[in-house]
């Protein structure tokens, strides 16, 4: 709601699977930060269901991690719980930030965060008139979803709907 009042002609889809507290937030700790990959099919069934359940989608869209957190855990996550409930997606995005982590950032800090990402020169004619969906695992902000859309946007996709596990 927040997002619609500061830009109100965009056009926003979000859906969240669950709600980021208590034994959902412990599931993600293990599985992001202490790398405890086993656990990303946990959730396959319903991110199978959630996908589709919403509009008609051409291309899915996982957020991309920075190259260090890429180092530090191994994986990324959010392709990992993709790949997990074997649902196809092109790693479209790549990340391109700088400092802190969003994780690591009070709110302010992350809706003034500059843009972390861009479009890899592989995938822009792939993406031209399409409808995609942008996955990440926690929806906290906002922030992460809306740069990653304004990336798209500029590459004239067709319709974008956002998704995450948690909000």
């Amino acid at each position: 709601m927040k997002w619609k009042k500061q830009y109100p002609h965009k056009d926003f889809s979000h859906t969240a699977l669950y709600v980021y507290e208590g034994l959902f937030r412990e599931w993600l700790q293990a599985y992001k930060f202490k790398g405890d990959y086993r656990l990303a099919s946990f959730f396959r069934s319903d991110l199978r269901q959630a996908i589709r359940s919403l509009k008609p989608i051409d291309i899915i869209i996982p957020i991309p991690v920075s190259e260090a957190s890429l180092r530090k855990r191994g994986f990324n996550q959010v392709e990992g719980l993709l790949e997990a409930a074997s649902i196809p997606f092109l790693p479209v995005l790549e990340h391109i930030g700088r400092g802190k982590k969003q994780s690591e950032k009070k709110r302010a800090e992350r809706l003034n965060s500059p843009q972390p990402f861009q479009i890899k020169e592989a995938f822009k004619e792939k993406i031209k008139n399409k409808r995609v969906l942008i996955v990440d695992d926690v929806y906290t902000t906002g922030r992460t979803i809306f740069h990653a859309r304004e990336v798209l946007e500029k590459e004239k996709t067709a319709q974008i709907q956002t998704l995450t596990l948690a909000r």
